[in-house]
């Protein structure tokens, strides 16, 4: 029985904070991303988390079986993060992560609930750390089981937005990292979600 979940569930927020690692600024990286038509132009719902707070929504009533209000999911987006948060997580060995988090103290999706969208430090353990680019993810917890990973490149990027993602990937490990689509692996590591701050500045 499904207990809890967490992911990487917006390819437009995942992209940007995966070009941001490599030194880009926000703007930039959010500039990238429309040209290679992974990004509206007016980006909001990606970056303001309002994708990831309705996919959370559906996730819970399809998993759970427990329709969520939009007031029940905390929602913070990425247009506050700064490269100066990127590249202290980059030095500590850890990774900015949009990260989706829902659960339930009771099984089934019952009693009190805890849904929220926001970003997050991982630590390079962590299953979603990895989840570079237009990759989505989902680790779920579930009894008596434990913990699994769902991943796949995100539905409907065209090849200009995965070449996007795989300059990213090159530019960090030295050759391109091939996608696997929906492989599964143990989740081990908890997240750190980092602190809100104002406005924005370049990297």
């Amino acid at each position: 029985m499904p207990v809890a979940l967490r992911g990487v569930l917006n390819a437009t927020a995942n992209v940007i904070l995966s070009r941001m690692a490599d030194g880009t600024s926000y703007e930039n990286a959010l500039a990238e991303a429309q040209r290679a038509d992974l990004a509206e132009r007016d980006p909001a719902a990606d970056v303001g988390g309002y994708d990831a707070t309705a996919k959370v929504m559906i996730l819970s009533a399809l998993v759970f079986g427990r329709q969520l209000r939009r007031e029940e999911v905390a929602c913070r987006g990425i247009t506050g993060i700064t490269g100066q948060q990127v590249r202290e997580a980059a030095s500590a060995g850890r990774r900015l992560r949009h990260v989706a988090t829902l659960a339930f103290s009771g099984p089934g999706g019952a009693a009190t609930v805890t849904a929220r969208v926001q970003p997050e430090i991982v630590h390079a353990d962590d299953p979603l750390a990895s989840i570079d680019g237009v990759t989505n993810a989902v680790v779920c917890q579930a009894s008596p089981i434990g913990r699994s990973r769902s991943s796949g490149l995100a539905p409907g990027r065209n090849l200009r937005a995965r070449k996007c993602s795989a300059t990213s990937s090159r530019s960090r490990d030295g050759n391109q990292r091939a996608h696997k689509p929906w492989s599964r692996q143990v989740a081990r590591a908890p997240a750190v979600p980092i602190a809100r701050r104002q406005g924005r500045s370049q990297a």
